[in-house]
């Protein structure tokens, strides 16, 4: 297109115009492909046959995607984890059972890679050997966030990493909302942990409703300010999921096969650690759960005298069974 044809599109004025002819004439194509295949980076636009099809059906996919690794395969079902990134130690559970035995099954896990719920989940479908996915705010070949490198690195090694930003693009606060429409649309379901009522969570909810996706949210405490997103999601009229066979049974009923394997049948809970316990251990332990909690509330239930209750309490911190979220406040430690 010349400079006046340029000038007739929607949005392009003539300094537009001259930057796009500018940048046509000086740009060395051939060289930047090398640089892509040096760095083993795939540039895949959407007519390539190897474009993802959900993807392509969706109303706004994006010209071309960077990919390290590989894309998702199109056979198996693909479900996004996603939540809060400061989650719970309930969230953190689940997002580990639900990421782990999702995996288990033969589905893709996708998610964005963030720190919380998203990594949590992709982790444990890593380390149980089935295969996830990140869709990145940035360049394929950029790390963010960099608490998350060792994820990073299983996913570029055993999954995949998916950008619509070329190499070097730094991770920017607006690039995620857009990215999110990418995580929906190579999703069949939609799976939330945890997500508090103004979360950028629901922001990928609202972008899978739009191209038909089913939403499915975890449960969790009505007083909890990190359920509040779930549980109106749910009054919406989203699906609820207690454990993983929830989320097979909706993917069955899509068309895919998918067989119970031993794994699918376990409860959320049975992911908590198990270790021998003395009388007055276990008696501490029963006082915690998943939400944090006082000591000295737990102390006055159990009646115990303060040394011995200060004993067995250490004790299980030490085996990782008790984590100290404050002062004097502990959860018990999921481990995920």
């Amino acid at each position: 297109m010349n400079k006046e044809e340029l000038m007739k599109l929607k949005g392009l004025n003539e300094r537009s115009a001259d930057y796009i002819i500018y940048r046509r004439n000086t740009w060395n194509y051939e060289a930047e492909w090398q640089k892509l295949m040096k760095s083993h980076i795939r540039f895949i636009p959407w007519h390539d046959e190897c474009y993802p099809k959900r993807l392509l059906h969706t109303g706004h996919h994006p010209f071309a995607l960077f990919v390290l690794g590989k894309l998702p395969e199109e056979e198996k079902p693909a479900v996004a984890v996603i939540g809060a990134r400061e989650c719970s130690e309930y969230g953190r559970l689940c997002a580990n059972y639900f990421g782990k035995e999702l995996s288990l099954a033969g589905v893709n896990v996708l998610s964005g890679m963030a720190i919380g719920i998203d990594g949590i989940a992709q982790q444990a479908a890593l380390e149980a050997g089935g295969s996830s996915y990140g869709v990145l705010g940035c360049g394929p070949d950029v790390c963010y966030p960099m608490a998350n490198r060792k994820l990073y690195a299983m996913l570029c090694n055993k999954g995949g990493v998916i950008s619509e930003y070329g190499p070097h693009v730094p991770a920017a606060s607006w690039h995620f909302p857009i990215r999110n429409r990418i995580l929906a649309g190579l999703s069949d379901i939609v799976l939330v942990v945890e997500a508090k009522a103004k979360s950028g969570t629901l922001i990928t909810v609202d972008m899978a409703l739009d191209e038909g996706r089913d939403i499915m949210i975890i449960p969790g405490r009505i007083t909890d300010a990190m359920s509040v997103g779930c549980i109106r999601l749910w009054q919406s009229g989203a699906l609820v999921a207690t454990n993983v066979e929830d989320v097979l049974d909706v993917l069955r009923a899509k068309g895919f096969s998918l067989s119970k394997d031993g794994h699918s049948s376990r409860n959320v809970l049975e992911q908590e650690k198990k270790l021998p316990l003395e009388s007055t251990e276990e008696l501490v332990y029963s006082g915690f759960d998943l939400y944090e909690k006082s000591a000295t509330e737990v102390m006055e239930q159990t009646k115990l005298p303060y040394q011995e209750f200060v004993k067995a309490l250490t004790k299980l911190e030490l085996n990782g069974m008790l984590r100290e979220t404050g002062r004097g406040y502990y959860v018990r430690d999921s481990g995920g």
